[in-house]
């Protein structure tokens, strides 16, 4: 597999958020990026299905941290305690810049967290760096 931003963009991309607006914003923007691939859940228990449908072709998975039901954190922690998806790039997106949920989101594996708004830029940085953190544990 190929650890780069371009490598990614021959795989499959997950957005999770609860809201439609975020999911056209992501798609836009990671279209513009050359994502081509990309599938958009509302929630962790459509997130799931999907991704268990084809484990193996997912690239990235960007997913919002607070979502009715299961929150961003929760689903992180679900995916890292599976098997097949315990090193998936895994970028938070959020509002939130208080520091305990960040610290929450680090300590059950995230690899990048990106707070809204953001632009193509800011993507690009989290994938990036989730690469990097990834390659140099």
């Amino acid at each position: 597999m190929d650890n780069s931003v371009e490598g990614l963009k021959q795989q499959k991309v997950m957005v999770i958020d609860d809201t439609t607006t975020i999911h056209r914003l992501m798609k836009h923007l990671l279209n513009e990026l050359g994502f081509n691939d990309v599938t958009c859940c509302s929630g962790a228990v459509e997130a799931k299905e999907e991704l268990d449908k084809s484990p193996n072709d997912w690239g990235v998975i960007f997913c919002d941290l607070n979502m009715p039901e299961v929150s961003g954190i929760d689903f992180l922690k679900q995916l890292r305690s599976d098997e097949q998806f315990k090193d998936q790039i895994f970028i938070m997106l959020t509002m939130e810049s208080d520091i305990k949920l960040v610290n929450e989101s680090i300590m059950a594996g995230v690899n990048g967290y990106i707070l809204k708004p953001y632009t193509k830029n800011t993507i690009v940085k989290a994938l990036d760096a989730a690469i990097s953190t990834q390659s140099n544990p």
